[in-house]
């Protein structure tokens, strides 16, 4: 006689995806196996782990990026990155070493002088 299966809610399991549980995660979660997970999947969504994964979780990331977009809109920091992140905006520092430059500059002029003086001896 077999064992009984393990009962898996499929809404618990939907939520584990959204905010991006593991299969090991969410294995733990149930108390079962990673393997019975990706049978449960076959069986009750008709598809596998990864695709019942991809489709659930994306949920979880539209609900992330709805957050962080009410999270900009009061806190600075979070829309410079999110600015940073998805729309390639960069901070440009500008620093200009006009001793040092002088300095590279002289150093090249006595590296020239030398090698002149060296091809007419």
């Amino acid at each position: 006689m077999a064992r009984p299966r393990k009962e898996i809610d499929a809404d618990q399991f939907k939520k584990l995806c959204e905010i991006q549980c593991t299969l090991e995660e969410i294995a733990g979660f149930f108390d079962v196996s990673a393997d019975t997970i990706e049978r449960w999947c076959k069986r009750e969504l008709h598809m596998s782990f990864a695709e019942s994964f991809k489709t659930y979780s994306a949920v979880g990331k539209t609900s992330l990026r709805r957050y962080q977009y009410h999270l900009a809109e009061k806190n600075t920091a979070m829309a410079i990155w999110l600015g940073k992140q998805w729309l390639g905006q960069r901070e440009t520092i500008e620093y200009e070493d006009k001793e040092g430059i002088a300095r590279l500059d002289a150093i090249l002029q006595g590296l020239k002088d030398a090698s002149a003086k060296s091809e007419t001896t």
